[in-house]
């Protein structure tokens, strides 16, 4: 019971300090797991929507990203242990295996799960080295859930600096066209950009009209001369019209992003 609560206090000492990302904060804490209940590999899981994604693993002393997914089926051993329903599922074949659950600290809401494993042997983890993990995975579960909400307030903190930032700029230009290339080079620097282009809609000549472009090295190139009829296919007449994705915007949505601009509801 001592070394058990030494054991957790410590955990607690180490974990509890501002992690600038979530990667380490789960690093540590998996090298000091796998000290507490003499694991050789330990497989950190996190949890999207009705499955499990592994993501890191220590494996001894070394640690790893991983890729692999884990479809939860409904009423399954493993469903349970995400759901809360479990506090802890074990195996011993082909070796000893122990899954641990990180919930919320009100757990309400699943985080993913540890997978403990001892790699040579069948001796299943005991009932206080399984008590042990499932504390600890507790202690965890807080401090992932409280880097993430740092790092979202930090994402957010960023995004109103840089939204600040270009106001300022914004307002000490003498002209709009300087002020509209401004913005459009903090918009390519902050979100780390190749290339980012603006039109503007001419309700006059039913067409967008080419302003500029800016691109990740600060170059900035007039698009004047480009003008694109809100009657044809083309792709942002699409846009502007509110039809569906044509087939090469449906190729490269995960490099390309279209964003009509909108002003009190009207484009």
């Amino acid at each position: 019971m001592k070394n058990r609560l030494e054991t957790l206090y410590r955990f607690h000492t180490r974990l509890n300090r501002v992690f600038q990302t979530e990667e380490a904060l789960l690093e540590t804490a998996a090298r000091l797991l796998a000290r507490a209940v003499r694991a050789d590999r330990i497989g950190v899981f996190l949890a999207a929507d009705s499955e499990l994604q592994l993501r890191y693993a220590l494996h001894r002393e070394l640690w790893l990203e991983m890729d692999e997914v884990v479809h939860l089926a409904e009423a399954s051993p493993l469903a349970r242990l995400v759901e809360g329903k479990r506090a802890s599922l074990g195996a011993v074949s082909p070796h000893a295996v122990l899954y641990v659950p990180l919930r919320s600290e009100d757990g309400s809401e699943a985080l993913g799960v540890l997978r403990l494993e001892r790699l040579s042997s069948r001796r299943p983890f005991s009932a206080a080295e399984r008590l042990t993990a499932g504390l600890l995975a507790a202690e965890l579960a807080q401090n992932l859930g409280r880097t993430r909400s740092g790092s979202a307030r930090r994402r957010q903190l960023k995004r109103l600096e840089a939204l600040t930032d270009l106001a300022a700029v914004f307002a000490s230009s003498l002209r709009v066209e300087d002020g509209v290339k401004l913005i459009l080079q903090g918009i390519v620097r902050h979100f780390s950009l190749d290339r980012a282009r603006l039109y503007l809609l001419d309700r006059e000549r039913a067409a967008l009209r080419g302003e500029v472009s800016a691109d990740l090295r600060g170059r900035a190139a007039s698009l004047r001369g480009e003008e694109i009829p809100l009657k044809g296919d083309h792709r942002f007449a699409r846009i502007m019209r509110g039809d569906g994705p044509d087939p090469l915007m449906k190729r490269y949505e995960e490099r390309v992003v279209y964003l009509p601009l909108s002003l009190q509801g009207n484009n």
